[in-house]
């Protein structure tokens, strides 16, 4: 059977757009702007890597995720606006200090403890523990989060695929950031990160992660009514 132009067919239902899940990679000194393959194919790998976390729960939940690169440092009022889907990540160098860190933790709004323990404190003991590669700071039961990755570590010790070791790292660190508050036996929130490996969270972590991805969603700047209630009971030194 042929349908006709004036038989009057109804157009589709028009599909609800997802809601983007933003991560920033902010690199101040922009000493990967020059790596044009480098930093796409980092970009572009970390995008696939949390787009692919549970594709069919992700579509089915209307949520994807966008990985953007700016070599420019965002203003004091973009950074307090960063909303609750928004991952900001900094590619940090030798020369940002602890001093850093804590004056862009202050800028993002982060607040001063979580359960008791003083998340600017870990944040130092992080950055200037020579073994570590990053840092993510976690929400709990707010939203504002944000993570640290020294690129010049990652510079000195990434044998083979450097933008592979770039993805391991910094998704390790948007885990913590997204509420993984310990470290795993296997997958990508073991530690030290494997850096020369395609590597997945586990199944749990996956669980966990895409759980706190529902309740950012679900919050609100202005609370009103009931308190969400947080998976997260306690957070330890592991936010490296």
């Amino acid at each position: 059977m042929y349908v006709r132009v004036h038989d009057g067919l109804k157009a589709p239902p028009e599909q609800r757009q997802p809601d983007i899940v933003r991560i920033i990679l902010v690199d101040p000194t922009g000493r990967l702007k020059s790596f044009n393959k480098l930093r796409e194919a980092f970009r572009s790998q970390l995008e696939g890597k949390f787009n692919n976390l549970d594709a069919n729960w992700l579509r089915q939940a209307h949520l994807r995720f966008q990985v953007q690169y700016r070599s420019d440092e965002p203003s004091n009022q973009e950074k307090a606006a960063f909303g609750k889907l928004d991952f900001p990540v900094y590619l940090l160098e030798l020369q940002h200090t602890s001093d850093t860190i804590n004056a862009l933790m202050t800028q993002h709004k982060v607040p001063r403890t979580i359960n008791g323990q003083n998340l600017y404190d870990i944040a130092q003991q992080c950055w200037e523990d020579r073994d570590t590669l990053g840092c993510g700071i976690p929400s709990g039961e707010g939203l504002r989060k944000v993570g640290f990755i020294k690129s010049h570590r990652i510079f000195d010790v990434a044998t083979g695929d450097i933008s592979r070791a770039f993805v391991n790292e910094t998704a390790h660190e948007i885990g913590h950031m997204g509420n993984l508050q310990q470290h795993s036996k296997t997958g990508l929130m073991r530690y030290p990160v494997p850096l020369n490996v395609d590597i997945d969270f586990n199944n749990e972590d996956k669980r966990l992660f895409l759980s706190d991805l529902q309740r950012l969603r679900r919050l609100q700047e202005q609370t009103t009514g009931s308190k969400p209630q947080s998976r997260i009971r306690e957070f330890r030194w592991v936010f490296k």
